[in-house]
């Protein structure tokens, strides 16, 4: 969000790390995100799923701990899904995902996208199996 905001709206301390670009991979667990800030000038903006696909959109992930006769195990069951397209923010166009994206952004990097093209749902897997 802080590359749609004009350079004075943030703190040095605060700028966008990594080098992906307009990209809001956490579009792949839901919609809307719901994005405030302190500073009145910032972009304040909901990231929401484009008309055509409705004003919400669930998670494709359903996490679940299940007691399998002796301890509780961790489960995850992934629904079918794909990269949601955006509603512009701020009259600028952003995407959820970009292919071939992950190795820029760090947490996926370490958790399998350093090596392959993979999605943060993906990327989610991976660190899970941990």
């Amino acid at each position: 969000m802080r590359r749609l905001s004009p350079k004075e709206d943030y703190s040095s301390k605060h700028k966008p790390e990594h080098q992906a670009g307009n990209l809001f991979p956490r579009a792949m667990f839901g919609l809307p995100i719901l994005i405030q800030s302190k500073n009145e000038n910032a972009v304040n903006a909901n990231i929401e799923p484009h008309e055509e696909i409705g004003e919400r959109m669930a998670s494709p992930l359903i996490l679940r701990a299940y007691y399998d006769g002796s301890r509780f195990q961790s489960c995850v069951l992934v629904l079918p899904y794909e990269i949601p397209k955006l509603k512009p923010i701020k009259s600028q166009e952003v995407k959820a995902w970009e292919a071939g994206k992950g190795k820029d952004i760090p947490p996926m990097r370490d958790n399998g996208a350093n090596n392959q093209d993979i999605d943060p749902i993906q990327a989610f897997l991976h660190f899970f199996k941990k």
